[in-house]
């Protein structure tokens, strides 16, 4: 009885492996044409035939062009569900954010090291991209809040979870947006990643939590 289940769960891991290989090889070939081409002269169109997936396929994955900006939202959402996972808030949950901030911060500047994104400020700042982004960051935070609520043996109240996530959620995001439009300004990595770093720090240290 033990080995179809064995089967069905196997089955149903390559298929996350699948799906989650496709996306990455998506957000590769996007990332590739808008750096060659540029944003605003790349088509979804293009996109699904250099990443070999028909266009429905595509829009499954990301409804928007937009959406492919922030493709690893995602990835993310697990990092910093990750740093809440069994903790209580205080000082742990304080440090916690800290360690998995700071390294999502190195992380970034490892993986961008030397690249041009293709993607304009106006794009970065337009409706449509920021419309998009907060919408990934309420659904991030709401995920962060059910997490802190089911961690631990005391019980949070949901308006403190809420509020706990949101602030979270917030720490990472304006390390991606500062270290991207400073890119985009073409401001040295090193620089940004102290810059960044030492507000990271400040705010962990002074006022947060």
């Amino acid at each position: 009885m033990s080995q179809p289940r064995t089967q069905t769960h196997d089955a149903g891991g390559l298929r996350a492996r699948k799906k989650l290989e496709c996306r990455r090889r998506i957000a590769a070939e996007a990332e590739r044409l808008f750096r060659e081409r540029g944003f605003e002269h790349v088509r979804m169109i293009d996109i699904a035939q250099a990443a070999d997936v028909s266009e429905p396929t595509l829009y499954n994955y990301f409804p928007t062009k937009e959406h492919l900006v922030l493709d690893m939202d995602q990835e993310l959402e697990e990092r910093i569900v990750g740093c809440v996972k069994g903790l209580k808030p205080g000082s742990e949950l304080v440090e916690a954010v800290r360690t998995g901030a700071l390294n999502f911060l190195d992380d970034l500047c490892q993986s961008s090291a030397g690249k041009a994104t293709g993607i304009p400020e106006s794009t970065w700042h337009g409706e449509a991209l920021q419309r998009v982004w907060l919408q990934l960051n309420l659904r991030m935070a709401n995920r962060v809040a059910e997490t802190i609520q089911s961690a631990g043996k005391a019980k949070v109240p949901r308006t403190t979870a809420l509020i706990l996530g949101r602030s979270i959620v917030a720490v990472f995001a304006v390390i991606l947006e500062e270290y991207g439009v400073g890119r985009m300004h073409r401001k040295d990595p090193r620089h940004l990643r102290r810059e960044i770093r030492k507000a990271v720090n400040h705010l962990l240290d002074g006022v947060f939590l």
